[in-house]
């Protein structure tokens, strides 16, 4: 079973994404969590993206990490 849980705090200045990671970071450690998912303010994650992901955590037990980038170039 997976249980996601999304959280949206909002910063009251333009810190950077360095600090507003480290604020998610210190918050999501509380609760113990398995993973977390970074997400910048202009992500757009693909409709497929989390089970995409989550497949890859339940076949490779013992990854630490997933990464990918895909770029769509308008010309």
């Amino acid at each position: 079973m997976v249980l996601v849980i999304v959280i949206l705090s909002r910063l009251v200045f333009n810190s950077g994404i360095a600090h507003a990671l480290r604020i998610g970071v210190n918050y999501a450690i509380r609760y113990k969590p398995n993973w977390l998912l970074f997400l910048d303010d202009d992500t757009v994650l693909m409709s497929n993206a989390v089970s995409k992901a989550l497949g890859l955590i339940v076949t490779y037990r013992g990854l630490f990490w997933i990464g990918w980038c895909y770029a769509n170039v308008f010309g």
